[in-house]
Parts: structure tokens; C-alpha cells; sequence
């Protein structure tokens, strides 16, 4: 499919175009969401999953793309971010303001042309980045698009691991990673795919309480071999597997995507805490600026958890635009995924050790009583 606007030509691929790094490298807000191989690994390996390119050439040169995904089955939906990653379109950032707009609404209207099945749904989901300069372009849009609060966690990795500790991290954060580690609890960043699959049961069994479908473990090992810019974070005690976190490094921002932790030894191990801790260390040692922890679905519990290491939040915007029937579909299922789910849908966080009564960092002591 081509369609030409004003010398700017529209293509849709079924694959990436050899020049898409140089255009990723140029858009200061790309993130590792927007890199081919996010989208090819999901088509190889996440069923019903087809991703495709929609790239906007002006005088043969790539000025703008956007990397979506076709979900099918009985409600076929598009997705530019995956399962509510970030998406959206990249664009030069040589091109003037007016032209960058252009190419923007040319990308998007390309976009809603590929809606196909009898109730399409189309999703868009922007980091804050790209929420701050295409925000106002989604709102004056002629199309009804439904935007939602979509508030993300980063914890800024200035002066390394011991300086975020001392400066953000509350007090009893750094207590619980302190009883942790002199309990033996590691929290190492590798590429082992093994560890992976001892960490999955735990993502199946969350995944379970809260009514959800889980990532299937086949596009988790293909992600890892990402090996430059994807590690897993593992916490371990006694050769135990407690949990971790896949993360996905891309600009000087390390995102902590996907991520459960044993309950059972919330209390004790602080198998959570260490997570997060782990997923510090390791991305200073990267090179990273930024640890993203993402959304929390709007569990104060979870928000509260993410604030506790300092998290700023940053505003990003998700954009749906589906038929009224489709979203009273989508409503019911939330509510019936809630009923059929262990502990009546509630999230896996809410069993870590409370820290309702976390000090100031200013106040706080690293000392801890190892009970």
C-alpha cells in the first residue's frame, strides 16, 4: 500500500527498511519499543502477532515511520506499542516543525487504514517524550480518539548505585536491601535463558491473579538474545530463584518491562526491593541515565513501591479509538478476568512488606536490625 501526500510517500512493510536504524538514532525520544528487532522477535514468537513498518520517504530519503502490530483472531486490533509499550511514530528531526507535522497525520491516517475485522480497535501509546510533542496533534484530530492517563516511574541513575541509595531510596528500602544481601540474596544482570524459564512460573502465577494473558515465554528468550541491550535481572538465594526483571536498554534509558517476584518471601528476602535494586546496579554498569519502572495500572500499592526508590513520575498518553460496542465488550471482560482471577484480582504487590511507614530519606538510617 503507497499513498502520496505533497512528494511524501507512504509505504507499508512487512518488514523493516534497511535505513529504519538511521532513523531511530536520529529521533532523540526512540526507545528500545521502537527497534526492529522488538517487533520481529514479537512476530516470531507471540502468536497472532504481525507486526509491520509504515515508512514515510520524501525524495527516496526516510523522513518518518511508525512500527505497529496486527493482532489477530475474533477482535482484530491494532497496536503501535505492544501490549501497551510505547509506540508511535518517529520522525527527522531536521525537518521544519510544519513539515514534521505533515508527515505525523500522513503516518497516522496511513495507520487507520489498516483496521481490518468487523470491531477494529486502534491503539496508540507514547512515551512522555513523544506525548509532549504529538499530544496536541492526537487531541486535534478529526478521528474520536479516547485518551487515558497513563503516568510512568523513572528513578534517575546520576552518581551510580550508592548515590541513588544515599539521595532516593527511603531509609527502609535500603534497609531491606541491606538484610537482603547479608542474608545472601543476589540480584545479578546476565543473558543465561535458563534463569528465564526458572523465573516464569512465577510471571504464570501472577499472571493468573491478575486476569491477564502471559507474554509468552517464547518472545521473552527471543528478546534476551539482544545480548548488547536486553538482560534479566535475577534475584537468587541458596540456588532459589525469587524472581526479576527482563529490561530492555535503549538511549541512555533502561526499562524494567517485565517483572514478578516470589510473595512467599516478601517479608524475609525482600525479593521485590532486591528486583529493583539489581535493576539499578545493572544499569549503571550500562551506561544508562534513566530506569524506567513504567506504569503501575493505577495500584496505589505499586506507585507508593516505585516511589520508595525515588521514582519521578513522567506523563505519558495511551490512545484508543474503537467502536462504542467494542468497548462495553472490553469492559465486561476486564470485570469478568477480575472474578475468575485468584484473590479476586488483586495485584501481586500488594503481599510485599508494607511501606506505609517509610521515613523521609533525610531521616532515615541505614541500620537494620536483621530479624
Amino acid at each position: 500500500m503507497s499513498a502520496g501526500h505533497d512528494s511524501l510517500e507512504i509505504v507499508c512493510r512487512d518488514s523493516a527498511p534497511a535505513d529504519w536504524d538511521t532513523l531511530l538514532a536520529a529521533d532523540p525520544a526512540a526507545d528500545y519499543f521502537h527497534t526492529p528487532h522488538w517487533s520481529e522477535a514479537a512476530g516470531r514468537s507471540w502468536p497472532g502477532v504481525k507486526p509491520f513498518w509504515l515508512c514515510a520517504r520524501q525524495a527516496g530519503r526516510l523522513v518518518g515511520g511508525m512500527a505497529a502490530v496486527r493482532h489477530t483472531g475474533r477482535v482484530a486490533r491494532l497496536e503501535s506499542g505492544l501490549d501497551g509499550t510505547s509506540g508511535g511514530p518517529l520522525l527527522d528531526p531536521t525537518l521544519e516543525p510544519a513539515r514534521q507535522e505533515t508527515v505525523f497525520t500522513s503516518l497516522l491516517a496511513a495507520y487507520l487504514k489498516e483496521r481490518q475485522g468487523a470491531l477494529p480497535a486502534v491503539c496508540l501509546t507514547f512515551n512522555a517524550q513523544h506525548e509532549a510533542r504529538y499530544g496536541r496533534l492526537m487531541r486535534n484530530h478529526p478521528e474520536p480518539w479516547q485518551r487515558s492517563e497513563n503516568p510512568g516511574a523513572v528513578v534517575p541513575l546520576e552518581g551510580g548505585p550508592e548515590q541513588v541509595a544515599m539521595t532516593r531510596m527511603v531509609g527502609n528500602k535500603r534497609n531491606e536491601r541491606n538484610r537482603a544481601l547479608r542474608r545472601g540474596v543476589s540480584a545479578t544482570a546476565g543473558n543465561d535463558p535458563a534463569l528465564l524459564r526458572a523465573y516464569y512460573p512465577f510471571f504464570e502465577e501472577a499472571c493468573a491473579v491478575w486476569g491477564k494473558v502471559p507474554t509468552p515465554l517464547a518472545f521473552l528468550e527471543d528478546l534476551l538474545r539482544d545480548r548488547q541491550r536486553v538482560y534479566f535481572v535475577s534475584v537468587i538465594h541458596e540456588g532459589q530463584m525469587l524472581g526479576g526483571h527482563l529490561n530492555l536498554l535503549y538511549g541512555g534509558r533502561a526499562v524494567a518491562w517485565n517483572g514478578v517476584t516470589d510473595r512467599r518471601h516478601a517479608r524475609t528476602l525482600f525479593p521485590g526491593t532486591m528486583s529493583v535494586w539489581g535493576d539499578v546496579v545493572a544499569g549503571c554498569e550500562r551506561g544508562a541515565r534513566i530506569l524506567d519502572l513504567g506504569g503501575s495500572g493505577g495500584v496505589v500499592s505499586l506507585e507508593r513501591f516505585k516511589k520508595y526508590f525515588g521514582a519521578e513520575t513522567e506523563e505519558r498518553g495511551h490512545y484508543v479509538l474503537e467502536p462504542a460496542s467494542l468497548k462495553l465488550l472490553r469492559g465486561g471482560k476486564k470485570i469478568l478476568n477480575r472474578f475468575r482471577s485468584a484473590d479476586g484480582g488483586r495485584r501481586w504487590h500488594d503481599e510485599a512488606a508494607a511501606a506505609d511507614n517509610a521515613t523521609d530519606t533525610d531521616n532515615a538510617t541505614d541500620i537494620g536490625a536483621d530479624s
